[in-house]
């Protein structure tokens, strides 16, 4: 935690102090979860900013920086710290702080300069150090073992709503504090809407059975997808399968930092479109992914970010035709110089239930 702390002040060294008030930010450079308050940090210190609810937790956590216990909003109490420290330029987080709050910050706060952090604070959290891989690497082993596990469970008869409860009771079970994200599974028809919600329908035998899941562990979210068929597969759901498992292999061969988004898009995008299925390929190739689900950057047409090295990215191209089925593969990537290390451990092949 010290380490983010110096690399935030690296980033800021034009303001006298750094004010975080998102749970996302509190929770990284803290390891508290769910805590409500707000964090001050100035190039020598730190506070942090929270009611009688969860202070305990935080002296006995938070060691590195002075806990500051206020059960009366942290306004007061910060605009004393600030008069206290001659803070006079103030970077906030201008993405999650409303027009409302931030006319608070400026009555609150007089004589003091506000600035927009920007995405200073994202850009950081895309980098993951060795403590949220290995966060991130149970909750992706989690994810995986509730895949094998479901695998038994599917028959024709089960119902889409039973199939994704199934999955996430495995994965409460298993030790998560709770699912990444709704889980998605669709079947047959359904599964050609790549956000669809689960329903009462059946699975029948001939369907694809499409599943995006995942789990948080520790903090930090695991993210997959898996398409199998039940029964028998049809030729063109066979061929659509392997288009669109060619395309995430592609990716896996040629990712690596240094990449943009864009760039990575365009390795699965262009093969599918060869193959005559550009058309139903509608969204983004991947997202970030850590304390929350989908984080920057992106690998999407429209992200010029370039990738730095030790960023977990998703790989989930996916072909979708109206009517018919879809198909999605999803594992987890690490983006190294080298190339990347897939987080996922479970098969990608073709499985026939």
């Amino acid at each position: 935690m010290m380490k983010r702390l110096q690399n935030l002040r690296e980033q800021t060294g034009d303001v006298d102090a750094v004010l975080l008030t998102a749970d996302t930010s509190l929770f990284y450079f803290t390891g508290l979860p769910h805590s409500e308050g707000a964090l001050l940090v100035t190039p020598d210190r730190a506070w942090f900013l929270i009611d009688s609810r969860n202070s305990e937790a935080a002296r006995e956590t938070v060691s590195f920086m002075e806990v500051v216990e206020e059960n009366r909003g942290y306004l007061a109490p910060l605009g004393r710290l600030m008069s206290e420290n001659g803070i006079r330029t103030l970077a906030y987080e201008d993405r999650e702080v409303s027009v409302h709050t931030k006319s608070r910050f400026e009555s609150e706060f007089a004589g003091v300069t506000l600035q927009p952090l920007g995405d200073v604070v994202e850009k950081l959290r895309a980098v993951k150090d060795e403590s949220e891989l290995s966060a991130m690497r149970r909750a992706q082993n989690l994810a995986d073992r509730a895949f094998e596990y479901v695998l038994d469970y599917i028959r024709p008869g089960r119902t889409e709503l039973e199939i994704a409860m199934e999955l996430e009771f495995f994965m409460r079970r298993g030790g998560a504090k709770k699912t990444s994200f709704d889980t998605i599974c669709v079947s047959g028809k359904n599964s050609s809407k790549p956000h669809g919600v689960p329903t009462e329908k059946t699975v029948e035998s001939g369907d694809f059975v499409t599943m995006d899941f995942g789990c948080v562990v520790d903090g930090y979210c695991s993210d997959m997808t898996r398409t199998v068929a039940v029964g028998y597969a049809s030729d063109e759901m066979r061929k659509v399968y392997d288009i669109v498992l060619t395309a995430h292999n592609r990716v896996i061969d040629q990712v690596h930092a240094g990449m943009t988004g864009a760039e990575v898009d365009r390795i699965a995008r262009e093969y599918i479109t060869q193959m005559g299925y550009g058309q139903n390929f509608g969204h983004g190739l991947g997202h970030g992914i850590g304390i929350e689900v989908h984080e920057s950057p992106r690998f999407s047409m429209l992200c010029h970010d370039v990738i730095a090295p030790n960023t977990v990215m998703s790989n989930e191209p996916g072909i979708y035709l109206e009517g018919k089925f879809g198909v999605r593969i999803e594992d987890l990537i690490l983006v190294t110089q080298q190339g990347c290390e897939v987080l996922n451990h479970t098969e990608k092949k073709l499985l026939i239930l």
